[in-house]
């Protein structure tokens, strides 16, 4: 039976978690002798023609939600019904729970899978082929055919999530992230749901609808997380491992086990999101050891008493700082993430989240705007009242993360955006320091950033990041589309500027997915006007030549003077406004010893090239392993069904000898007792003579 999972992304912030639990879905499914297709629609692009393939290629359609995109959903599923789908269309995923009145009311579902719905959705999948008994599937909502919906109880959650199975990572490894091009990153989910009552957050929401229903926050064991880490390097050569939960587990014994189970192999480092409370010294310790490269903390608000009234968290900065500081005396580097915009934030608020960020020495900052999640207390809080904004997750299919989503009463939205200006700047000067040194005569241009002047298309228009390349660990400056850099500089002698261009693959995906360009140039430019030294435009046709991550070199004019060196990206298109440059290892240097390092580049570029075939051959080794495993399954579900046959037809022939043994045994039994009396008749007989 064929089933296609499709999951709408709107760039939910928690989408490679959401993507993780559609893997498990397909897994569970996959188990039951489903075949299973993943798709990911982007709401931005015309699905129609994918809806016009699923009516053709059928069967059944399954629409994973996530908290933001179910209106991009229900757009996808109505388009579904414009093309005549002949099929069922079901809406699973947490969505379910927070908006289901609204999926209703679409009138564009056929089943709702509430909750937890791994096991609901494989017995709804089985009711459907055979029995169509729907009223025992728990955690299902249907409607009848005269438009009446039936609604079942809510079955208890799964209590060890050690028994679902590891996910299908086919939709997370082909899905386009905001990483660079040739990175490869392993996302890994170690528990389930999250104790804390946020606010803004679906969580609670949840929690609550599973009242009576078994423990919300639950956590796989660590022998499980390993080894699922283990497999998957054994897999593929991931660069580095993104745990993806909405908490990670920092319970000593269990983090104790996770070093015990890692020290088996060299994995990479990987990166958390944990509660500040629960972040002592031994548990930072038990990091470390485990492999943690990077902790993230949801810091929210510098004002203590908003964050706790927001996010219910009981640490103070002063805690906050010791964490940064206990935490880089180990090694590891610290991330926050910051949500402006929350209603009845102040401007004091405001200015106190970035002093906050002068104050402690955070490595990372992830700052974004609210935006309500409906089913929230914060989302009830804000219907009816003013908004400069549409509520995003409820009356759009495209979710803007970079622009306050409601009106808030006391801080400006100028303020804001100021706000998150700073905040990017401070993680930009942060990342520069972690830039290493470049060769001596030679400057590294992403440590000009500091002085530089920048005209952004939004405040996280820019952005400063590290990558392994060739086995080196590189800095990239990643630039969005119509923004540009001004860099002062004064050149001397015969200088040169070299740099790697790439792009993100949420990038090429956007670049291929559309027939305009995206134009880089390199400007000098001085009181007497501008030169231009480079100008590129970059197509679908080019997305190879980004992949490659290809070097140019642009020679600066000499003995120019004092200038201000313009790097700027441009496009007209609406559909690649989104669109990210990366200029991998930007370094500045006279002519001479730039050609000297030329053999030393030529080397990394023949490194990456063998790194790449080394890829393709395993992805090709792969796909042979699945062909050779599906005709393998295929020789073994043929023998099979040949056996069931073959005992079908057995056991109607024992029935049948059964049936014939009980017959002639009744018919010697009869016999026997005729002849019994036949002789003593005889007998008699004869006694009578004598």
């Amino acid at each position: 039976m064929h089933v296609n999972l499709v999951y709408c992304d709107v760039g939910s912030p928690a989408r490679a978690l959401h993507l993780l639990g559609l893997g498990v879905y397909a897994q569970v499914l996959a188990d039951g002798h489903f075949e299973v297709r993943h798709r990911v629609v982007l709401p931005e692009r015309s699905n129609a023609a994918l809806a016009q393939e699923f009516s053709r290629e059928g069967k059944y359609v399954v629409v994973l939600l996530d908290e933001f995109n179910f209106v991009a959903s229900i757009e996808f599923a109505r388009q579904l019904r414009r093309s005549n789908f002949p099929y069922a269309i079901i809406a699973a995923g947490i969505g379910t729970v927070l908006c289901p009145d609204e999926l209703i009311r679409s009138e564009a579902f056929d089943f709702l899978v509430i909750g937890e719905g791994e096991i609901a959705l494989y017995e709804l999948l089985h009711e459907l082929e055979y029995q169509r008994e729907f009223s025992r599937v728990k955690n299902l909502w249907w409607r009848e055919p005269t438009g009446e919906w039936r609604r079942n109880p809510l079955r208890p959650l799964v209590e060890n999530i050690d028994t679902l199975p590891i996910p299908d990572r086919t939709a997370i490894d082909q899905f386009p992230f905001e990483t660079p091009v040739g990175e490869k990153v392993l996302y890994v989910a170690a528990s389930r749901g999250c104790p804390h009552e946020c606010v803004f957050c679906y969580s609670p929401v949840l929690k609550r609808a599973y009242g009576g229903k078994g423990t919300y926050f639950r956590c796989r064991s660590a022998a499980s997380v390993a080894g699922e880490i283990l497999a998957e390097l054994r897999r593929l050569p991931y660069d580095r491992i993104i745990f993806c939960d909405e908490l990670f587990p920092m319970e000593k014994p269990w983090l104790r086990g996770l070093v015990q189970h890692l020290q088996r192999a060299t994995p990479p480092p990987f990166e958390v999101t944990a509660a500040a409370e629960m972040c002592d010294d031994e548990a930072l310790r038990l990091l470390k050891e485990a492999g943690c490269a990077k902790l993230w903390i949801g810091v929210e608000n510098g004002n203590e008493a908003f964050r706790k009234r927001i996010a219910t968290r009981n640490h103070s900065n002063s805690k906050l700082r010791e964490i940064v500081n206990r935490a880089h005396e180990l090694g590891i580097q610290v991330g926050a993430t910051v949500m402006f915009g929350v209603p009845l934030e102040s401007e004091e608020s405001v200015r106190e989240t970035v002093a906050l960020f002068n104050e402690i020495e955070f490595d990372d900052v992830r700052p974004r705007f609210f935006c309500p999640i409906t089913g929230t207390s914060l989302a009830e809080y804000l219907r009816g009242k003013q908004q400069e904004h549409p509520i995003a997750a409820s009356d759009t299919p495209i979710v803007d993360f970079l622009k306050p989503a409601a009106h808030v009463p006391v801080a400006s939205h100028a303020l804001l955006n100021n706000a998150m200006s700073r905040l990017r700047m401070h993680a930009i000067a942060r990342a520069v320091r972690n830039i290493p040194n470049p060769p001596p005569s030679t400057v590294n241009l992403l440590h000009e950033l500091t002085r530089a002047r920048f005209q952004l298309a939004n405040p996280l228009a820019v952005d400063v990041r590290t990558f392994k390349l060739a086995n080196e660990q590189l800095g990239y400056l990643a630039l969005q589309a119509n923004s540009e850099i001004h860099i002062p500089w004064i050149p001397t002698g015969r200088q040169v500027l070299s740099f790697y261009v790439g792009a993100t693959y949420r990038s090429l995906d956007l670049l291929t997915g559309t027939s305009s360009a995206i134009g880089f140039s390199v400007i000098w430019r001085t009181s007497h006007g501008d030169q231009t030294l480079l100008e590129r435009r970059f197509t679908a046709v080019d997305a190879e030549f980004l992949r490659k991550w290809s070097e140019i070199l642009v020679p600066f004019p000499r003995d120019a003077g004092e200038a201000n060196l313009v790097l700027r990206v441009v496009s007209n298109s609406s559909a690649l406004e989104n669109f990210s440059l990366l200029l991998a290892q930007p370094l500045v240097a006279q002519e001479e010893i730039l050609l000297s390092g030329r053999d030393a580049e030529q080397a990394i570029q023949r490194e990456l090239a063998k790194k790449q075939q080394e890829w393709e051959a395993k992805v090709a080794a792969l796909e042979e392993e699945l062909r050779l495993a599906r005709q393998k399954l295929a020789e073994v579900t043929a023998e099979r069904d040949d056996k069931i046959s073959r005992i079908g037809e057995l056991h109607t022939r024992l029935l049948a000898l059964e049936k014939l043994v009980d017959e002639q045994t009744k018919e010697i039994e009869r016999l026997q007792t005729a002849l019994s009396r036949s002789l003593v008749y005889r007998l008699r007989k004869l006694f009578k003579k004598s």
